[in-house]
């Protein structure tokens, strides 16, 4: 579906931490894209080193060195609610679940990682200085 809009100069096939196959997508600049093959509208984005990146834990890297992004234009089920900031938006930092208080992005970001690409896409596409993960 995104692939007439992006210009991939190289793919290999390797495994992540949870020895899952994963397929990383890279461009001309060194950055990267991967997600797992049981799906592919959750993706991680690698600004560099992706291949030593996919191997560390969600904990160390989640954040710093990758970053989330979900792809739900659209969705026929019951499970609206926690998608709401993805319906009829296309590729967005992931919000999977978010309250919508802005304190929550930092405290997830500190504590999990899923939101740390909202934050930094919300001071425009700037790491804040209030950032709450050491980069």
């Amino acid at each position: 579906y995104l692939e007439p809009y992006l210009k991939i100069v190289k793919t290999i096939e390797t495994t992540d931490v949870n020895n899952e196959k994963r397929l990383i997508y890279y461009f001309s600049d060194g950055s990267a894209f991967s997600y797992a093959y049981h799906e592919n509208r959750d993706i991680s984005f690698f600004p560099q080193n992706a291949e030593k990146c996919i191997k560390l834990a969600d904990n160390e890297a989640l954040g710093t060195c990758y970053f989330i992004f979900s792809f739900y234009p659209r969705i026929k089920n019951d499970s609206y609610e926690d998608w709401k900031y993805h319906i009829n938006k296309g590729l967005e930092p992931t919000l999977y679940q978010y309250d919508g208080n802005p304190e929550t992005l930092y405290t997830d970001c500190k504590n999990i990682g899923s939101f740390c690409t909202a934050l930094i896409k919300n001071n425009n596409w700037k790491i804040p200085k209030d950032y709450p993960k050491k980069i």
